[in-house]
Formats: C-alpha cells, structure tokens, sequence
C-alpha cells in the first residue's frame, strides 16, 4: 500500500481575535493623534453652571444687588464705593495724606510767602518759623510768587494746621509737613503748579510725581508759555 503522501506547505494561521483587534486599534490611535487638543476651559462656575467671564459676572451679581436694595441703601452703597475707590487710588499713588500720629497742631498766624510760614502753638506765645519740606516756592518778587503765596494763605493762614517736623535748616527754621483740613499742603502746592519740588534737599518721589503731572497739565506756574525759573537759580542771580 503507497504511502500516504504528506503536504510539506504549512498549514495557515489561525487569526486569533487578538490580532483581528490590533489593526483597529491602531487606527484608532491614529485618529486620536488628529484630533486636536482642547484647550483648558477658563471659565468659571458657580453651583456648577458655567458664568463666562468673570467681571462680567460680578457685574451683573452687584446690578442684581443694587436693584434690590431701596433707594437709602443705594445712597450709602455708592458711599462706601466711593471712598474705597479713592482711599485705594491715593494708596496705589503714595500720596501723603495723613500727618504723622505725632503731628502737633498749631495756629498759622502769617503767611511770608509760598513755602515759609509762622506757626504758633495754644499754650505758648513763642512763634514758630516754619519752612515746608522738599517744596521752594517762587519768590515775591519772582514771577508767579504772588499767586504762589496767596493760594498759601488759602491753605493755612488764621486756621488750624498739624505740623509733621523733620528737620531744622541752616537759618533755624524747622522743616516739616503741613497739613490743613485733610490736605497735605507740601504736595498740594506742586500739585497744583504753585511751588516746584526741591530734589536738592527732597528726594521724595510723592513730590516728584506731582511736579511733572503739573507740568502735563500745564497748570499754575507750569502755563507760562515761557520755561519758568526755578527760585534757587533766581535768588543766586539776585545776589
């Protein structure tokens, strides 16, 4: 009997689920790798609903608030706004506001001119001569100086005054920061282009801000079409 003839060809691979499932995987990956990726939501939420931009949203929130307060609440809401709002703009602008806890309050009784007052306190008849600090006002004789010294008695003369001292100068006169009904007169002066900040003697950079937003505006001395002299140059061309 013949021998059984034997199939040298190897048999075919079964394909097992395995491999049947790689291919589709694989293209799934692919696609996966298309898609873009999405960006991290920013928006936040509230109870879980999403309140889009949030100033927006607390915008909203405070109308929302306000309408349901009466009209009084308003009033003192706005209030209390206001203050807040100006209380943080002098803070963020490093304006001086408020005198030092150990002012001593005294009675103008004399104006000399834009930087130079006389001082005199309740319980003593001794006058003191009082130079304002980091600020040189145009002399009376100068341009400006009798606009100068006028807006000063507007601040000070026959009212109450704090005194801040920080120093004496060379003629004996103190030097100091003057406040009067809530102003703090040194800065207001060159706020206002009344006196020019005296960087020779101050290096204080509240004062050095407010000269030149007087300048931008072009207010007081600072409107003279013509560049004004500094009081120091005009005193040592006098001499």
């Amino acid at each position: 009997m013949p021998a059984a003839k034997t199939s040298t060809k190897a048999p075919a691979k079964r394909r097992t689920k395995a491999s049947a499932s790689a291919k589709p995987k694989a293209s799934k990956a692919k696609a996966a790798s298309k898609t873009p990726i999405r960006k991290r939501a920013t928006k936040k939420s509230v109870s879980g609903q999403s309140i889009g931009d949030p100033k927006k949203y607390l915008a909203k929130e405070y109308n929302k608030m306000a309408r349901s307060l009466p009209q009084w609440a308003k009033g003192i809401l706005a209030a209390i706004v206001l203050i807040a709002s100006l209380s943080f703009y002098f803070y963020s602008e490093g304006f001086d506001i408020y005198p030092n806890k150990d002012a001593s309050e005294y009675l103008c009784t004399k104006v000399v001119d834009g930087d130079t007052i006389h001082l005199k306190s309740s319980d003593s008849d001794n006058v003191l001569k009082i130079r304002l600090y980091g600020i040189d006002a145009p002399e009376r004789s100068q341009k400006f100086g009798s606009q100068s010294t006028q807006a000063m008695k507007e601040y000070v003369l026959n009212k109450k005054v704090k005194l801040d001292k920080v120093n004496e100068d060379r003629y004996g006169r103190i030097v100091g920061k003057i406040y009067s009904d809530g102003v703090y007169v040194n800065l207001d002066m060159i706020k206002n282009g009344y006196a020019w900040h005296y960087d020779h003697y101050s290096q204080d950079s509240d004062l050095k801000k407010a000269q030149q937003n007087a300048k931008d505006k072009k207010l007081g001395l600072w409107s003279d079409k013509s560049t004004p002299q500094e009081p120091w140059r005009y005193r040592k061309s006098q001499n």
